[in-house]
Formats: C-alpha cells, sequence, structure tokens
C-alpha cells in the first residue's frame, strides 16, 4: 500500500506500473480511505473505502481529470459521513437519466437557475439543438467522435463561432454530470474549440466619435442619451439598457451584481454632463427606468437604432460593443493607468487579488470619467477645452 499525499501535480504526471501488476492505489494520507487506482493505461480512479458496520465498502467516486481533485476529496467526505451515520452511500446515488433529454432536463433544472436570463437562453438553445441530434441516446453511449462531427457540421454551415458556443455549453453539461456520478467520464474531454475566435480590436479614433456624436442629435432623446452613455461609461450594452434611477445616489451609479459578469457590484461615478444628461430625459409610467420609451420596459430597438446611425454617419463597421472598447482605450490615451481602466470597465481580478484587494477605486474612476466626458464634450465643440 503507497502512502503519498495526493495533489493535482501527483495525479498530472505518469506512474510506473510493475510488470507483474495491473494496476497500482495511490492512499491520500490527508484523508483516511481516500485513493486513486492507476490503471497500466494510465486511466485514474477516485475511490474510497470506509466500513459500514462491520462491512468494508468500497465507492468508486470519478475518473481524473474530469473530476478535479478537490471534488473528488469531497465527494469521499460525503461517503465517509453517510457511512458513519449508518447510511449505505452506494445506494444514495440517485438513477442516472436514462435518456439525454432527462439528463438535459435535470441539468437545466439544477445549474440553469444559478445563470443570468440571457445566458440560461442561450444554454437553452445549445441544449435543445443537442437533444434533436442526439434525440433518445443513453448519454453513456454519446462519444467524442460524434460530439466532434456535431460541431464539423456547424463549421461546414458557416457558424463556426456558433459551434464553439455550443461546444462550451455540452461540456458544461457533461462536466456537471460527471460531477454529480452520473458519468464517469465526459465525451467532450480533449475536445478543442473548432474555430479560432479572432479577438476584435475595433474602436472609434476621435474624428469618428464627433461624427457619431453630431447625428445623435437628430434622434428621440432616449435613443440618443443611450448611446452617449454608453460612449461616455464604456459599461455593457444591457447593463445601460436596464439603467435605474434608484441605482443612481449622489452621482453614482451602482449596477447590482446580478447584471454583472464578475457577480459582484460595480460602481460608476458618472461624470456632470452624463448626470444634467439623464436629469432631462422625458419621465413616464415607471419613473425609475432610465432608458424606456412606453415608461413600462427597458430601452430595445438596438437594430433599428444602429441602422439609422450607419445611414446618418458612414464609418467603418462598428458595433455597440465597441464603444466599450472605445471609452477604455482613449481613457488609457489621457494618461489614466490600465488599473482604473480595468476598475471603471469592471473587470474582475484574478487569484488572490479578488480576495484581498477590495478598494473600490471611486475617486480614481471618478477623475478618469470626468476628463473622458471633458475631452468628448470639447472636441464635439458642445463645451469649451477641458485645458
Amino acid at each position: 500500500m503507497s502512502r503519498v499525499r495526493i495533489t493535482d501535480r501527483t495525479l498530472s504526471k505518469q506512474h510506473d506500473i510493475p510488470p507483474d501488476q495491473k494496476r497500482i492505489e495511490l492512499w491520500d494520507n490527508l484523508l483516511p480511505g481516500f485513493g486513486v487506482r492507476v490503471t497500466g493505461r494510465g486511466v485514474k480512479s477516485y475511490f474510497v473505502v470506509t466500513r459500514l458496520g462491520r462491512q468494508k465498502i468500497r465507492v468508486t467516486l470519478g475518473k481524473y481529470p474530469a473530476l478535479p481533485l478537490a471534488d473528488a476529496r469531497d465527494k469521499a467526505r460525503e461517503v465517509l459521513e453517510s457511512a458513519m451515520g449508518g447510511v449505505d452511500p452506494r445506494r444514495t446515488t440517485p438513477t442516472a437519466p436514462k435518456t439525454i433529454e432527462a439528463l438535459i432536463e435535470e441539468f437545466e433544472r439544477r445549474h440553469l437557475p444559478n445563470l443570468k436570463p440571457k445566458t440560461q437562453m442561450q444554454y437553452r438553445n445549445a441544449l435543445k439543438n443537442f437533444a434533436q441530434r442526439f434525440k433518445g441516446r443513453d448519454p453513456v453511449t454519446i462519444n467524442k467522435r460524434e460530439v466532434r462531427a456535431m460541431l464539423d457540421d456547424m463549421v461546414d454551415d458557416g457558424t463556426p463561432i456558433h459551434a464553439n458556443r455550443n461546444l462550451a455549453v455540452v461540456r458544461k453539461l457533461f462536466n456537471w454530470a460527471v460531477e454529480r456520478g452520473i458519468l464517469d467520464v465526459s465525451p467532450c474531454y480533449g475536445l478543442k474549440a473548432p474555430s479560432k475566435e479572432k479577438q476584435r480590436t475595433r474602436f472609434l479614433c476621435m474624428a469618428e466619435i464627433k461624427s457619431l456624436w453630431s447625428v445623435l442629435d437628430t434622434v428621440h432623446p432616449i435613443q440618443s442619451a443611450f448611446v452617449r452613455t454608453l460612449l461616455l461609461t464604456g459599461q455593457r450594452r444591457e447593463t445601460v439598457a436596464t439603467m435605474r434611477r434608484s441605482n443612481i445616489e449622489n452621482g453614482v451609479w451602482t449596477i447590482p451584481r446580478e447584471k454583472m459578469k464578475g457577480d459582484r457590484t460595480h460602481s460608476i461615478p458618472l461624470p456632470s454632463q452624463l448626470i444634467e444628461l439623464i436629469d432631462i430625459l422625458p419621465r413616464q409610467g415607471d419613473e425609475d427606468i432610465v432608458f424606456t420609451h412606453d415608461g413600462r420596459s427597458t430601452f430595445s430597438g438596438y437594430s433599428k437604432l444602429k441602422q439609422r446611425l450607419d445611414e446618418a454617419a458612414p464609418m467603418d463597421e462598428w458595433r455597440y460593443h465597441d464603444l466599450r472598447r472605445t471609452a477604455g482605450t482613449h481613457i488609457a490615451r489621457l494618461g489614466f493607468q490600465r488599473l482604473v481602466v480595468s476598475k471603471i470597465l469592471g473587470h474582475v481580478e484574478s487569484g488572490v487579488t479578488q480576495i484581498y484587494e477590495l478598494h473600490s477605486y471611486d475617486e480614481e474612476k471618478k477623475t478618469a470619467l470626468q476628463a473622458w466626458a471633458d475631452e468628448v464634450f470639447w472636441y464635439c465643440g458642445t463645451t469649451p477645452s477641458p485645458e
């Protein structure tokens, strides 16, 4: 019996199997009863051994790397706790779904409520396509070659990015099934995105901003203020469209965590020009909604507005999201540090930084956003020089 401290490094390296053995077992010296079986082909399976009364039992937890080590330890602890309580952990595992439709139904019921509404819709569309492709199939029988063929068909149909998005959703589905012990391995393991995505670099130069700014005076005030808010704050389209007056206090717009990708509240100190612009917007119905045409629903009609702007101010192709990149690029050009730009855009720091560095940077963001607004209003000829 070989006892080691099982780590990701331990699992990732190759293990020599003696010629007279078909497999070896590594026993963890941190969690009693927990271990990994390694076969001659390199397949690594987690297991836990414990006692149920006087009977010694062994429970297989899943395979590495489909099941991460941390999750395997958690499952092992659950097994040990069940056995200590006199409950046979082998009989508490729910019956695995026998069809892909049943698996998707359970996944949507348990996982999708944790996602944002827009993401839920994207997941449902991708899973609907997958269910149609493998209608009635037992999830266990779906293999990597078949998933790859589905992705290749999407690429051949001229939708390579759609194929990438579908793979991400399907991979999440099967990883979830592996984590819950429904499947031992995911057919998506080792599959790479079928298409390489080019990072978009389009942003508007100041001359283009001036051209766009001038035609905004020809559209409805709500539409004009919406686009100008996108440009001056650098926030995402859906986030700006759902702005509410109750979330603006003392000139600071607090975006609820459910509206942010990083699942954190985000504060944007609004420049004085934008505060004035929002204050004079017409109010109707639900006065809390800033951008609304009917007083009941938030702003929509993006495509029609974009088409009208393109016709009035022809320039190289741009998207609403490019205004976010435009704001970030020009704020950096004005001399503000990249960290301040990142904080304005609401990017989440990685690693331990996001845990221990919780400074709001509100003053730094306020200074940068005001400078950016001053630059835009001056360049577009609506205020004196910011100098």
